[in-house]
């Protein structure tokens, strides 16, 4: 998905899945974008190569999926990553993040890299199950 969004999943419980690309816009452009593309009466879940928009997404968005940074791609012990490209160091490198206000993110390894260099973050495939949010009776 190129800046644009899709339906997924049988009604009543279809998803909506938007996809933004950074690589022709800057990161406002990229917000502003998301924002005309989000439905509220339906999850949004959002697809994202590069996980900095995390930061200032807009409201509406159940689940942010990326990559890039590739799980800092060389990872030393008791160091951490040493690669990382994010703005936000390594805050958004890797793993299941969640935020105080309720939103989350999932960043993975990815199966390549810069370079295809890879030492302490094996590459992978990462299956997410979505379910409904139990409601409060």
């Amino acid at each position: 998905l190129n800046n644009t969004a899709l339906r997924a999943g049988p009604e009543p419980h279809t998803i909506n899945v938007i996809g933004i690309d950074f690589r022709n816009r800057t990161l406002d452009e990229s917000i502003r974008q998301c924002r005309k593309l989000i439905q509220p009466d339906r999850a949004n879940i959002l697809l994202s190569h590069v996980p900095d928009i995390f930061a200032e997404q807009p409201p509406g968005i159940a689940l942010t999926l990326a990559g890039h940074t590739h799980g800092g791609q060389v990872v030393l012990p008791f160091y951490g990553p040493l690669l990382r490209y994010s703005r936000y160091g390594r805050r958004f490198v890797y793993g299941h993040l969640r935020e105080a206000d309720g939103r989350q993110m999932i960043v993975t390894g990815g199966l390549g890299g810069n370079r295809d260099i890879r030492i302490g973050r094996m590459p992978e495939i990462v299956f997410v199950k979505l379910m409904r949010a139990k409601t409060a009776k």
